[in-house]
């Protein structure tokens, strides 16, 4: 698995994964529905980059507040 900072493996919880999300979202946001779209599609861009950063935040500061070695004891 290694250090890469990306690896997601290792997360211990992840409230609601975009991946399910945000297709629907955009989906949700198309034009092409029979009713039009019931989302604006840049709200959606927005939302889902303002959750991303905010749900980042959420695991980032205890990090930094306890420490890599406290945090893996």
């Amino acid at each position: 698995m290694g250090n890469c900072p990306t690896n997601v493996s290792r997360e211990p919880f992840s409230p609601i994964p975009s991946e399910l999300i945000m297709p629907l979202a955009g989906f949700t946001a198309s034009p092409y529905q029979p009713e039009g779209a019931k989302l604006n599609i840049i709200g959606v861009f927005f939302a889902g980059l303002l959750g991303s950063v905010l749900g980042a935040l959420i695991w980032y500061y205890p990090g930094k507040l306890f420490g890599e070695t406290r945090l893996k004891a």
